[in-house]
């Protein structure tokens, strides 16, 4: 038998943690085996009490409700500390990771650990010391329930408990459940079952068997004012054999920011305090018990940024218009053009990197980026358009329809014609076919290309009366490759479209050469573009470029160069805000300045097109 000899409130709190018991709960509990797991993990929770397991997520979840964990945005890790009498304290930590706000999973561990204790076998031994010790682990999972009404959320934590004394140990396991939902009215409720499979342990003589709880909450929040928000929420806990426990918790935020809690429920007040800085935050909280004030301290980490951050930060946009900022801009649209892409919204992620290229022009990292997203996006449609023609194909060749099933192969292996699995169905497809619906396949095929080369031939014929030249060669050639057999319409578009063509250029570069000689360089860039982009190979168009310029102009003074800089920041700001005619007017000052500038040319591009009525790129 042990004889234990503390001073003060020690013998009380032996015997308390041998039960494993808390000591703020034990005066209502009687000493309820397990009860360490019920001193509030985390300061935010131990300030709001019991209403907290209706609140969204964090990484103390693992303890309060596990349902909550799916509600979370990003990976936390948190740590949390409860010093409580004498040599005791109470610590937690707790890690969750989510997945796009439906899964999440999460770890936790909580150890309450008391020191100083000595025992003998009787009166007249020296006395040994011992250490008390209740530690607990916890493994959570977490999910949105599809199709569940109001955005129903389960949870279940798995746990391993641990008593230890003076070189006697016991383990012990169980499990939580819970479930979370948001009513109308914004509001949330959740219910949680603790030891619904309840640990049983033996550490001396006797069997400890955790009693059963059920906790039920609701809570909701309100905008008081645009940086000012408040919850309110309220529960009640019931373990076997005693009554409900009724509390209540509020906080209220400022901006993300800071952040004023206060709770009340039969063990006393609470109060706690928060603050938050990007990623990391630290919480206060302090339960006014009976016996002594209790404090919490928390300190958790979130990693990454999600999707409403950037879209927050890119909304404040820019105030002081320099380089830096723009670059941190450029950055969070970028990392929202990966959230995106990560989504499969490849088209807005390439519209957003483009954005970004605008605010850091001179990032060639971010116009890689985008010629990968755009080659990914090239893929994934051609695969969805393979994949469909397949489908149909096989459908088709299900019902024996083998000439429909070969021509949507067919259209499959023009999209993919490295692919030569089509190759062998369409191969295969051909043995099948009998003498009569091969002649009845030629024969569709040549008269669906003598369809297709007489709408590119009538399409050339309106390109040439546009004297779009260029384009109607393209057609031309396009009608000649489908009917081989009969080119004689091909070929006398083809002659006059090409000699129109060579007239056009050399109109085009005597012109070049004209607005040269008066200096309007901007203007004869313009048409060298056209030039090269009907005849991309004309040497002659590619020397001009090299040689219509303006004399180097007199280097820019650090003034002008700041200036520069900020009007092109305002208009790229005022671009993306659809005010054109402010844009504009800001790149014709850049260029009045600097007319090589080819930031203020590409933007300058961009408008145009806007204001052609293509909308901000």
């Amino acid at each position: 038998m042990y004889i234990i000899a503390v001073e003060k409130v020690k013998p009380l709190l032996a015997c308390l943690l041998l039960a494993g018991a808390a000591p703020l709960r034990a005066a209502d509990d009687g000493g309820l085996p397990g009860s360490f797991l019920t001193l509030p993990a985390g300061a935010r929770g131990a300030a709001i009490g019991s209403p907290y397991s209706s609140w969204p997520g964090d990484f103390s979840s693992v303890f309060w409700n596990p349902a909550q964990l799916s509600g979370t945005v990003k990976p936390e890790l948190g740590f949390s500390r409860t010093p409580l009498f004498e040599d005791t304290s109470n610590t937690s930590i707790g890690f969750v990771w989510p997945h796009k706000k439906a899964l999440a999973a999460g770890l936790g561990y909580i150890r309450q650990a008391s020191s100083g204790y000595e025992a003998r076998t009787n009166p007249f031994d020296s006395p040994t010391s011992f250490d008390i010790v209740n530690e607990a682990v916890f493994g959570s999972f977490s999910a949105l329930i599809p199709g569940a009404p109001y955005g129903l959320r389960g949870g279940l934590s798995l746990k391993a408990v641990h008593y230890a004394l003076d070189g006697r140990a016991a383990w012990g396991a169980g499990a939580d459940a819970g479930a979370l939902a948001g009513l109308p009215g914004g509001l949330r409720a959740s219910f949680v079952a603790r030891n619904l499979v309840r640990p049983s342990l033996k550490l001396v003589s006797e069997k400890i068997k955790f009693p059963s709880a059920v906790e039920l909450a609701v809570s909701g929040e309100r905008r008081l004012a645009r940086d000012l928000t408040a919850a309110l929420g309220a529960a009640a806990v019931k373990y076997e054999s005693q009554k409900a426990r009724p509390s209540v918790g509020a906080e209220l935020d400022y901006a993300r920011y800071a952040t004023l809690r206060l709770g009340w429920s039969a063990d006393g007040l609470s109060s706690g305090v928060g603050l938050k800085a990007g990623n990391y935050s630290l919480d206060y909280a302090v339960l006014l018990h009976e016996v002594a004030p209790l404090h919490t301290v928390t300190l958790a980490v979130r990693f990454g940024i999600t999707a409403d951050e950037l879209e927050e930060y890119i909304n404040r946009g820019i105030s002081r218009y320099n380089r830096e900022e723009a670059a941190r801009l450029a950055a969070a649209y970028a990392r929202q053009a990966e959230i995106l892409r990560r989504d499969g919204n490849l088209v807005q992620a390439i519209r957003t990197l483009e954005t970004a290229a605008l605010w850091d022009p001179e990032n060639s990292d971010l116009a890689s980026r985008t010629a990968a997203y755009r080659a990914e996006l090239d893929s994934s449609i051609t695969r969805q358009a393979v994949d469909r023609n397949i489908a149909m194909a096989d459908r088709y060749e299900a019902n024996d329809d083998l000439l429909a099933a070969r021509e949507y192969l067919a259209s499959a292996q023009e999209l993919a014609p490295a692919n030569a699995v089509l190759s062998a169905r369409i191969a295969s497809i051909d043995k099948r076919l009998n003498e009569r619906e091969r002649r009845s396949l030629e024969e569709a095929r040549r008269k669906e290309n003598a369809e297709k080369a007489a709408a590119l031939l009538k399409k050339a014929s309106d390109h040439l009366r546009r004297d779009e030249y260029a384009a109607a060669i393209a057609a031309a050639e396009k009608a000649a490759a489908l009917t081989p057999e009969d080119t004689a319409g091909a070929n006398s578009l083809l002659r006059i479209a090409r000699q129109g063509l060579d007239i056009s250029v050399r109109k085009r570069l005597e012109e070049i050469d004209r607005l040269c000689e008066a200096g309007d360089y901007d203007k004869a860039m313009r048409i060298r573009a056209s030039v090269l982009k009907d005849d991309p190979a004309n040497k002659e168009a590619d020397l001009k470029g090299r040689l219509c310029k303006p004399a180097a102009p007199a280097k820019l003074s650090a003034e002008d160069q700041k200036k520069i800089e900020k009007l092109y920041y305002m208009a790229v700001d005022a671009y993306l805000k659809n005010d054109l005619k402010k844009a504009s007017a800001q790149v014709r000052e850049i260029l009045n300045l600097d007319p090589a500038n080819d930031a203020a040319r590409k933007l300058e591009g961009k408008i145009l097109w806007a204001e052609g009525g293509g909308g901000a790129q």
